[in-house]
């Protein structure tokens, strides 16, 4: 336990881990990859687009200035608020990306059950951020940020995420509705994390998905009157799309927190007989759909409701750029009229794609309604908030043992997954194969077992 070994009293270990994985993560796919990759350049980038000057990033930076507990009675515990600083290298043998972790500094809380978790993250930035300047052509700029008091190379993504991206016709669509702080439930129980220091240890593992999920960006940008557009990196916008002339990127920093007892923790372990793939466990009688997302591309471009946006207030001098965003404005303007009919009514114009605000209304007389904007939204709501990443997850490779470690006694479902993810994406409905023989049974400090008694859980 060479995590442990570096504290001193605390019976409350925070680990934080920028992988998918809960161990044995998958490696990294940027060797392979180039900053103009469609894998890696988002479809939201579309004035400067693939400059041979844009580069990957090769470190993420995190600044987090507060944690807390939220406990059963909805009293907020503050048990670190110590500023802490992180700057890694996107390499499989960081610990923030090995799957072992770095420790977030904290004190002790009483004992008792936490449904939930609150980290106040002040930035996350990538290096690798280029202002492009339109001057007779584009002209790369290294882009500087603040980061511990410093000036780096980087962009501090962090002030542009939000929980959700709402439909542009709601209220709370103008809401300043930040990640900060970041809220992570605590499923561990019905009544979340049980802590007791009657235990040596309980360790509260935190992930963020960075591996593998890391997308550029494009913003407009002014600053000591230097017009120009930011090329930078994020989280990527699988789940929520960011499209152009958006700045929020919202409702794509996937979370998942877990606790486990060393000592009373044991293992799932196995064989992986098929492609290269991941090996997942949820508890038992969970549904596999919480996990997935129903639609092959994008929810929110499968939306016939999602509207498009107009595009930020061009403030530079150059009349090439100038012209440029009238042509734009100009395609907002068509694009909204395809969407909208001219106003929503009982008899709204041929073939809309959002013909109706409330579905009240039918096309053309025959009773059979059109898309209509609330109802689409709010099963976007729902797709896009019921998505989860599971507690415990490996990679492994194509005919390869694999051990899901520090698993807490309990029942749960294994499922693999038909491959490796593309780049930047996560999974879809279909993508997860059952264990034949759910469900798994851990044990205190043993390894799983299925109702067979099988103690290695294989794969075909």
């Amino acid at each position: 336990m060479p995590l442990l070994s570096e504290l001193e009293t605390n019976r409350l270990v925070v680990v934080i881990k920028g992988t998918y994985e809960s161990n044995s993560p998958q490696p990294w796919n940027i060797p392979v990859l180039r900053a103009n990759d469609p894998l890696v350049e988002d479809d939201s980038v579309v004035i400067v687009q693939s400059p041979a000057g844009d580069v990957f990033p090769s470190a993420f930076m995190l600044d987090v200035s507060e944690l807390r507990l939220l406990d059963v009675k909805g009293h907020q515990q503050k048990f670190s608020n110590i500023r802490q600083t992180f700057a890694m290298g996107l390499s499989d043998g960081e610990p923030f990306f090995s799957g072992t972790g770095v420790i977030l500094e904290n004190n002790d809380v009483p004992t008792t059950q936490y449904p939930a978790l609150l980290i106040y993250v002040r930035k996350m930035l990538f290096d690798g951020a280029i202002k492009w300047l339109p001057q007779s052509t584009w002209s790369p700029l290294t882009y500087l940020d603040t980061f511990t008091e410093r000036p780096v190379p980087g962009f501090n993504f962090n002030q542009f995420q939000a929980y959700s991206i709402y439909d542009p016709l709601r209220y709370e669509s103008y809401l300043y509705n930040r990640v900060f702080p970041i809220i992570i439930g605590l499923e561990d129980t019905p009544v979340g994390m049980i802590f007791n220091k009657k235990y040596p240890y309980t360790v509260l593992e935190i992930r963020f998905v960075v591996k593998n999920f890391i997308k550029k960006f494009e913003v407009e940008n002014k600053n000591n009157n230097i017009f120009g557009y930011i090329h930078y990196y994020g989280f990527s916008d699988w789940l929520q799309d960011v499209q152009p002339d958006e700045t929020t990127i919202g409702g794509n920093l996937h979370t998942v927190a877990r606790s486990y007892v060393p000592g009373l923790a044991g293992s799932i372990r196995g064989t992986n007989n098929g492609v290269a793939a991941h090996v997942i466990a949820i508890p038992n009688a969970a549904s596999i759909a919480n996990y997935t997302i129903p639609a092959p591309g994008n929810l929110r471009q499968a939306n016939p409701c999602n509207m498009p946006r107009a595009p930020g207030q061009y403030l530079g001098k150059e009349i090439s750029a100038y012209l440029d965003y009238l042509l734009r404005l100009e395609k907002f303007k068509y694009d909204w009229n395809q969407k909208f009919p001219t106003s929503w009514s009982n008899n709204p114009p041929p073939d809309p794609d959002c013909a109706s605000f409330d579905g009240s209304s039918a096309a053309g007389g025959t009773g059979a309604t059109t898309p209509a904007f609330t109802a689409e939204w709010d099963e976007y709501a729902r797709e896009v908030g019921g998505f989860k990443i599971p507690q415990l997850a490996v990679w492994v490779e194509a005919g390869q043992s694999y051990s899901i470690e520090n698993v807490m006694p309990g029942s749960y479902d294994l499922y693999i997954s038909s491959g490796a993810p593309t780049y930047g994406q996560l999974y879809t409905d279909g993508a997860f194969t059952p264990y034949a023989n759910n469900p798994v049974t851990v044990s205190i400090g043993g390894a799983g077992k299925d109702p067979l008694n099988n103690t290695s859980i294989n794969f075909p």
